[in-house]
């Protein structure tokens, strides 16, 4: 049934329901997105840098650290359970979801936060073994008893959570299908029913509050027992170390309790509180403490503050100042997963590049072919909309790329004769048959290129078209003089890289250095050229370049 009320005598119960996100801001939801879609990014590349250092850095796979990565993990899954389906509800109100659907959204989201709980503790022992039994570390907390707690701690959270979804389900939801929140939270779909709710509301508030108490109590009984055998030993360093690392856990620890059991007693008991703050306490202990849980291990955690600075050091920002020193200090080191990540953002701004430029062709042509439905079309909302999606295509074209040049075996030399950590020029050191790579670099650079130089044309040919059938004279030059700027920044662009891809392929006979150079082209004067064309050809940009100079 989709209708929004319906009278409880029908005896009829709904079996779909919509997510209203924050009902008071409706009107506000496509400006909500950016905050939320900014979290959400944050979230994902804290977690998943967290997670990508603590696998690559062989130092740091010891218990503690790998536990760290658990967290970071259980933190991944706790934003894809809610967030995907939350910003698509802002961007294109898609907010139905099915009774079978918002009960598996509510499995998994307090499965995750059970699990999150459960990771602090297992954390907690192994700082109390670490310090308390420093001599029995090594043979207590073994891979195996890290294997066990993490299946202990699934089994928990399973058992808990099912007796809730379970009860939840058989309830008959007749006085409403809109559900007032962004996600299937358990107090927020069971305040749908059309009979009593008692036993649900208690139930979860029991669960939550022996969670919490009995996680709270070991983990403070686990920190005191650290405190006192850090008090006792006799080194400065190794206690003002002990007390840091309890520190850094117990603020995570307080964060996250602290938000999910006052979120937890308002739900219950501030009747007072407006709906849209019920929602915005939940985003609190659902969404942050995931996201803050990363950044505070990492910028707290010596060991994986100085990995990340040191690949970010190596790697990204993206060509230029790595280039730069290496011309001036022979700074020119770099390892091998700051060298994949460099050749990741170098193509993700490539293609980046060229779909903005496909963007642009798409607002030329419906400013001059469909004129009076511009401002409706070209909405910022739709701009959103292309800008993410030129981002998937971006991450899901170069992925491929970048994963099947890090499986290579580099033992043919580790000297890369480039300035940068190009895909052909790093692929060319492997010492096994890279055809694979080549065939799909160049087909990847092709399929792009052809597709958006075709899409482009299409949409300038209909423009010119257009244009030759205008009666103004000024109107015609202009609509000319926009689409000539555009083709002489696609022209570039486009022609440096191709003819670059094909001479690194083909071209045995020119010298390196030459390879280079066209590299250098390609990569480096597009994003320098574009800027001075613009600002030349386009009149009102110029114009205002040329008033701030004249008042300076």
């Amino acid at each position: 049934m989709t209708g929004e009320r319906q009278s409880p005598e029908r005896n009829l119960s709904y079996t779909d329901f919509i997510l209203l996100g924050f009902p008071g801001l409706q009107e506000f939801h496509s400006l909500l997105f950016i905050p939320f879609f900014c979290l959400y990014l944050v979230n994902v590349v804290a977690n998943c840098t967290v997670i990508y250092t603590i696998r690559v850095e062989e130092s740091l796979h010891s218990p503690m650290y790998l536990m760290i990565s658990l967290l970071s993990a259980v933190g991944l899954c706790s934003t894809n359970a809610i967030m995907p389906q939350m910003l698509l509800g802002f961007l294109f109100h898609s907010r139905r979801v099915s009774l079978p659907g918002c009960l598996a959204q509510m499995f998994f989201i307090y499965l995750i936060i059970i699990m999150d709980s459960s990771v602090l503790l297992m954390m907690a022992l192994d700082r109390y073994v670490a310090i308390c039994k420093p001599l029995h570390y090594v043979d207590i907390m073994s891979k195996r008893l890290l294997v066990t707690l993490t299946l202990a701690a699934l089994i928990r959270g399973i058992s808990v959570v099912c007796p809730m979804v379970i009860l939840a389900s058989r309830l008959p939801f007749c006085q409403s299908n809109v559900i007032q929140h962004f996600a299937c939270e358990h107090m927020a779909l069971v305040s749908l029913a059309c009979r009593s709710t008692s036993h649900n509301s208690i139930l979860g508030m029991v669960v939550g509050a022996v969670i919490i108490i009995f996680d709270t109590v070991c983990i403070l009984a686990s920190y005191t027992s650290i405190v006192h055998t850090a008090l006792q030993i006799a080194s400065g360093s190794l206690r003002r170390k002990a007390f840091h690392t309890c520190s850094t856990q117990l603020l995570v620890m307080f964060f996250m309790y602290s938000s999910s059991l006052f979120s937890s007693i308002v739900y219950r008991a501030g009747q007072a509180i407006s709906q849209d703050m019920h929602n915005l306490l939940s985003a609190v202990y659902l969404l942050l403490p995931s996201t803050i849980n990363p950044i505070i291990y990492g910028v707290r955690t010596k060991e994986i503050k100085e990995r990340v600075l040191r690949s970010f050091r190596r790697s990204t920002n993206a060509i230029m100042p790595q280039m730069l020193l290496g011309f001036l200090f022979h700074s020119r080191r770099v390892s091998l997963p700051g060298c994949l990540a460099q050749m990741f953002f170098i193509y993700l701004i490539i293609i980046m590049d060229s779909s903005v430029l496909l963007m642009m062709a798409l607002d030329r042509y419906v400013a001059i072919c469909k004129p009076l439905h511009y401002v409706d079309i070209m909405s910022k909302r739709l701009l959103v909309t292309l800008t993410l999606a030129a981002l998937i295509r971006g991450i899901s074209v170069v992925c491929p790329m970048v994963i099947l040049a890090s499986r290579l075996p580099f033992c043919q030399s580790n000297v890369i004769q480039h300035f940068a950590c190009e895909h052909m020029a790093l692929v060319s050191l492997a010492c096994r048959s890279t055809s694979h790579n080549s065939i799909l670099g160049m087909v990847v650079g092709a399929v792009i290129i052809i597709f958006d130089t075709v899409c482009i044309l299409a949409s300038y040919t209909s423009i010119v078209h257009t244009a030759l059938q205008i009666a103004s004279g000024s109107l015609r030059r202009k609509a000319f003089h926009t689409c000539s700027t555009q083709l002489l920044v696609m022209f570039f662009m486009y022609s440096s890289s191709l003819f670059s891809s094909i001479v690194y392929r083909a071209g045995q006979a020119i010298s390196q250095d030459m390879h280079n150079l066209l590299s250098a082209i390609y990569l480096l004067l597009p994003s320098t050229i574009n800027p001075i064309i613009y600002g030349v050809r386009t009149k009102e940009i110029k114009e205002r370049v040329l008033r701030s100079f004249r008042r300076r």
